[in-house]
């Protein structure tokens, strides 16, 4: 290839990566007719193909082979079992020790209780499956007059911890509740009740100090266990 040939070579290829094959580029009328000659003259002529005498033939008679006969397919071979993997057997994790975060929650909730153990979930789940069963009457009614929104969320705290733990028990009215109603243990700052009672002070007290939550949850835990 001639030095001018691979220049040629070189701009045809920046011009197809630098411009689309339908765009159009601007030049002077010098440029474009100077370009136009050049490629007239580049052109070459059309080669006209020799035409063939067409003779007439006779047509040779075709020999047609006898189709062979189905061949009965053979029963294939039975697939190999597979192999079981084996699994390597992980060894345990080893037992962690937590003493410093029980000093730390030890020292900050004096009345927070520490587990060693997997609490036993048999009533949660319970609680969790009651809606494929009939409903279960309350054994704990926490009594409430004129709650505010916050006051009444304390309260259902109060009832989901006890469900949880002792037994199935709900937030009502005054109002709603019957004296004469048996049920294990009545809740309330005033209550009027043949059974079991637990007074306990107004909600906005256990809201502002954290300590007589605990305490409250002390008291429930000794009267549903002593009844």
């Amino acid at each position: 290839m001639s030095e001018l040939q691979h220049i040629i070579a070189l701009t045809k290829l920046h011009i197809s990566q630098e411009y689309d094959p339908k765009s159009w580029i601007a030049t002077d009328t010098e440029t474009y007719e100077y370009y136009k000659d050049f490629a007239s003259k580049g052109k070459r002529a059309p080669v006209s193909k020799p035409q063939i005498a067409q003779t007439q033939t006779t047509p040779r008679p075709v020999a047609v082979k006898p189709k062979p006969a189905p061949q009965k397919k053979q029963p294939s071979e039975p697939k190999s079992k597979s192999i079981p993997i084996e699994r390597e057997t992980l060894p345990s994790a080893p037992k962690t020790e937590f003493a410093d975060l029980k000093k730390i929650i030890s020292e900050h909730f004096p009345n927070q209780k520490i587990l060693d153990f997997v609490p036993d979930d048999t009533r949660a789940k319970e609680i969790a499956a009651k809606w494929k069963k009939q409903a279960i009457a309350p054994e704990v009614i926490i009594l409430h007059s004129t709650a505010t929104s916050q006051e009444r969320l304390f309260l259902e705290n109060v009832a989901r911890a006890i469900e949880i733990r002792f037994c199935p028990a709900v937030v009502m009215t005054p109002e709603e509740f019957s004296p004469n109603e048996k049920v294990k243990l009545v809740i309330g700052s005033k209550t009027e009740h043949a059974g079991a009672t637990l007074e306990i002070g107004p909600v906005d007290s256990y809201l502002k100090n954290p300590q007589q939550k605990a305490k409250l949850w002390q008291d429930l835990k000794n009267t549903l266990q002593s009844s």
